[in-house]
């Protein structure tokens, strides 16, 4: 409109005030109300409040004084969570609290009957055997329901155990584990349950966050960190883990050698390495240049120790004898030749078979010393082996790989197999 009252030769100043002008009048026109401006937003996912998990045992322990079974903490905790809209809430106690036992005595066992008929409280089982009890492992149960609903589990125990059976269990332990304290009768969480970078207490809770984990954050500290590899935080120095670099390479397909088997089903290992031994062969032939084929033709055999000794000892005589057969005799005193080289490959010597044959003979004393120190090593490897093997893996299943492998004794090797066995 503006352009036709104008006309195509309006400047820009001229253009924009007759657009004032018009906006001045169509706004007079409705009364100087202008039409409502709808802002369309996305809307925002409702976020959905994570499952608890009250370790009953240990809330009710603490709020006790860890003097006795306080039921009345459990109550205090559970209407907590309820009061913060929490619907899913479970609660896990030994069967046998259920008994009276002056030893151990429980303190308002009826609030405990209340939360079983709500359906909050689980009693994990026990039963008596020949007067003993026996008593499944709760904390089990509690880390389970955790990892398999994604909730919260309520309490202030490491759960050090039980860390090392699962990476599930341990993921649970170190990003979903909500301790307290208990203030006379008042539950009190922390506003920040993994420290104060992670997240508020709200985003904790919920189930569309992802907490940062302790190991993302970055040390505050930084090179001044005396802590080492056992702090929390990120560290840019750090080295990784070896169990990192073991699943790494547990992962990463590897190239290697096939394994060769004889007829007794004994693993022989190929060797990687293109060298070759120095040692020559009692079956081959040594030609010399300017020799025939004759004159130096295949070694003899080793003789045995005893002509060895006396060989080697009258070696040296016997050179010089023949060296100087030919040569004149000045002064009533023979002339001595320099003696050759005792390289095999550049000068023919009479010496040349015993160095074989002393080498023949290290090696094979090499040998023996390596067959009777392997007689004795293999039982001292594998039991080092396993204990190291143990502090890392759950013994069941390096016990399981290593009755598999009996003849393996690299532990790189083992662990790698018990990664790829029991992903």
């Amino acid at each position: 409109i503006a352009l036709v009252k104008l006309g195509q030769s309006a400047t820009q100043n001229e253009l924009l005030a007759e657009l004032i002008q018009l906006d001045i009048g169509s706004s007079s026109a409705t009364g100087g109300l202008s039409p409502p401006v709808i802002l369309l937003q996305p809307a925002e996912q409702p976020s959905k409040l994570r499952q608890i998990v009250i370790d009953g045992s240990n809330v009710a322990m603490s709020h006790g004084s860890n003097k006795i079974f306080s039921s009345h903490g459990i109550k205090i905790a559970v209407d907590y969570f309820r009061s913060r809209g929490h619907k899913e809430i479970t609660v896990f106690v030994p069967m046998f609290r259920k008994e009276t036992n002056p030893d151990d005595p429980v303190s308002d066992p009826k609030i405990l009957t209340t939360l079983e008929s709500e359906g909050i409280l689980v009693w994990t089982p026990s039963k008596k055997i020949n007067n003993r009890r026996m008593i499944c492992y709760d904390d089990r149960y509690i880390l389970k329901l955790a990892a398999e609903t994604d909730g919260i589990v309520v309490s202030n125990d490491n759960y050090r155990d039980l860390t090392i059976e699962s990476a599930d269990f341990k993921r649970v332990v170190e990003e979903r584990t909500l301790m307290y304290s208990f203030v006379n009768d008042r539950f009190m969480p922390p506003e920040d349950p993994l420290g104060r970078h992670g997240p508020t207490l709200d985003q904790f809770l919920m189930s569309n966050t992802t907490p940062r984990t302790a190991k993302q954050i970055p040390c505050p500290y930084g090179r001044k960190c005396t802590y080492g590899t056992k702090c929390k935080y990120y560290h840019t120095t750090h080295r990784v883990s070896v169990t990192d670099v073991l699943r790494k390479q547990a992962a990463s397909k590897t190239t290697s050698l096939p394994i060769l088997r004889h007829a007794d089903n004994n693993v022989v290992k190929m060797s990687c390495s293109r060298t070759k031994s120095a040692v020559f062969n009692s079956s081959t032939t040594l030609t010399l240049p300017g020799s025939s084929e004759g004159q130096f033709g295949q070694l003899a055999p080793p003789p045995s120790t005893k002509s060895l000794l006396t060989s080697s000892m009258s070696s040296p005589m016997s050179s010089c004898s023949q060296i100087s057969n030919n040569s004149p005799v000045v002064n009533g005193h023979r002339k001595l030749q320099r003696v050759p080289s005792v390289n095999p490959s550049m000068y023919p010597s009479t010496n040349t078979p015993l160095l074989f044959q002393q080498q023949q003979q290290q090696q094979q004393q090499q040998q023996q010393q390596q067959q009777q120190s392997q007689s004795s090593q293999p039982k001292e490897s594998q039991s080092q082996m396993y204990y190291n093997l143990a502090a890392i893996f759950p013994e069941d299943r390096v016990r399981h790989v290593m009755s598999l492998y009996p003849l393996e004794n690299d532990p790189q090797v083992i662990c790698r197999l018990i990664l790829e066995i029991f992903k």
